[in-house]
């Protein structure tokens, strides 16, 4: 996650919990009305979240943030700066405040990670560019990524790493018979993507707009009802259309999260089956691909799945079963990419054109059906600081913190999003985490008050922008099934603890 921004307005309503991507499943906490809720901005500024870079420019008189985030900054991406910035290795070092030699490192290696305190320092350096610049940098950067075609399964080195295992076991367990090994489909998807089509259909992804979503999922479900129907609010008196499915029976609950929510986990429950055709097999297939073709971080970790729910006022309870990202990611994951690949193409969609959506939902009956599916997803809710009245006359107010999504992530990139958002997944606990304000607060400590967040890269199976344990008593956890590795900078002395223990 990467840009974030502050709205300021003086009325808030935290809004509903989500299972789904485009077609969500939701129920809303904390909500003042299950018909309306109203933004009024009462400020013309729009402030950075403070791990981000930005770029500032005006619109009607507005103050916009347009940010260019790089999650991890790699001799290959720090290269492509320092010519965006028309410095020579010299004059790049003495603006980084470091050694010539580490900048030719850089250039001779491209896969190399710079220190986090050259991370911060050239994200400074990208966030002080000029509009030009910033424009350079972006082309110069995609610009270096491989073009992979004519590769085969030997080619593909990092088919052999142990952060692919789970990716192609999944697909060896889950895919028919063929007479092509699933190592070589593989190479012989990635050999058929040109990096220049990944990036135009990313770009045209992301110019999707959430009412075109919300119109869409409106056109293509027709069992609604007056039990079960998409939820929509109004903004300043504009009705805004949304693809949150919901019941009247779930709206308005005004429950707080914590010890009123009772979410257990049934860990005897099987697994929701996998039937892939050949329009199924094909897009897990391609996006492996696209893994490889583009380093996207995917990552795989145990999630939580709901199975049922028993929802109330006063009462929110329900039932979860363990499944894996990769399991959420290869299957109904994809049908957000299906949809707006067909919208940026078309502003109507029949069904017909959406065969992941055919397969894994294809009505309000299977969205409801929880039982039957893998309905992963995860937590989100809207961030309010109450702000008091200035002396300047402005009154009290709450303050939003909202994010743009990295356009490097797997999901919904270059997206708007509220803050805290995340998968619902156990971390140390499984019973106690699967209630949804574990999810929630720890996603606000990362978030919000800078706690290490404890995800990691698809490859080096390091935590995300690594994990530092400097003082005595330090440490970090993984979660089952969770590949990763640790080096010691210096003699240390480091405890293991696995627990439930194993019998050596």
């Amino acid at each position: 996650m990467s840009t974030s921004q502050l709205v300021h307005t003086s009325s808030v309503q935290l809004v509903h919990t989500s299972w789904e991507d485009d077609f969500t499943f939701g129920v809303q906490v904390l909500l003042a009305s299950p018909s309306e809720v109203r933004c009024n901005q009462t400020s013309d500024d729009l402030a950075v979240h403070r791990q981000c870079t930005q770029l500032t420019g005006h619109d009607e008189g507005r103050r916009i943030v347009v940010v260019h985030v790089v999650d991890v900054w790699t001799g290959q991406r720090a290269n492509a700066l320092k010519t965006a910035l028309r410095h020579t290795n010299e004059s790049f070092a003495a603006e980084l405040g470091t050694a010539v030699r580490t900048i030719a490192k850089w250039n001779a290696e491209a896969k190399i990670v710079p220190s986090p305190e050259m991370q911060s320092a050239l994200d400074v350096l990208l966030s002080r560019a000029s509009d030009e610049e910033q424009a350079r940098f972006e082309r110069l950067a995609a610009a270096t990524q491989p073009h992979l075609s004519g590769q085969t399964a030997d080619d593909l080195d990092c088919l052999n790493e142990p952060a692919f295992t789970p990716l192609l076991d999944w697909l060896h367990e889950n895919t028919s018979a063929h007479e092509l090994s699933v190592e070589a489909r593989v190479a012989n998807a990635v050999s058929a993507l040109d990096p220049h089509d990944l990036r135009e259909n990313k770009r045209l992804r992301s110019r999707v707009t959430r009412d075109q979503i919300a119109t869409a999922v409106a056109g293509l479900y027709h069992d609604r009802s007056e039990d079960r129907h998409t939820w929509n609010a109004r903004i300043d008196g504009e009705p805004m259309r949304t693809s949150i499915l919901t019941r009247p029976t779930w709206c308005d609950l005004r429950q707080p999260l914590g010890e009123a929510e009772c979410f257990r986990i049934d860990t005897k429950l099987p697994p929701a089956p996998h039937e892939l055709g050949l329009a199924t097999e094909s897009a897990a297939i391609r996006r492996v691909a696209e893994v490889i073709a583009t380093d996207a971080r995917l990552f795989n970790a145990a999630l939580y799945t709901l199975k049922s729910v028993d929802i109330s006022p006063g009462h929110l309870a329900g039932t979860v079963a363990l499944t894996d990202f990769i399991d959420y990611a290869f299957t109904s994951d994809l049908m957000e990419q299906e949809l707006l690949d067909a919208l940026a193409q078309h502003p109507q969609v029949e069904l017909d054109r959406l065969p992941l959506r055919q397969a894994y939902l294809q009505d309000t009956d299977s969205a409801f059906d929880i039982a039957s599916r893998n309905c992963a997803g995860g937590t989100l809710a809207l961030f309010a600081a109450a702000r008091p009245a200035n002396r300047r006359g402005r009154g009290a107010d709450y303050v939003m913190l909202i994010q743009e999504r990295s356009s490097d992530v797997l999901n919904s990139a270059r997206k708007l999003s509220v803050i805290p958002k995340a998968f619902h997944q156990p971390l140390v606990d499984f019973s106690d985490d699967a209630h949804l304000a574990a999810t929630l607060e720890r996603e606000v400590e990362e978030e919000l008050f800078g706690r290490e967040e404890l995800q990691l890269f698809d490859r080096t199976a390091r935590p995300v922008g690594s994990t530092t344990l400097a003082r005595q008593g330090d440490y970090a956890t993984w979660g089952p099934g969770i590949d990763h590795s640790w080096q010691a900078e210096e003699d240390t002395v480091v405890v293991t603890v696995r627990w439930p223990s194993l019998a050596s």
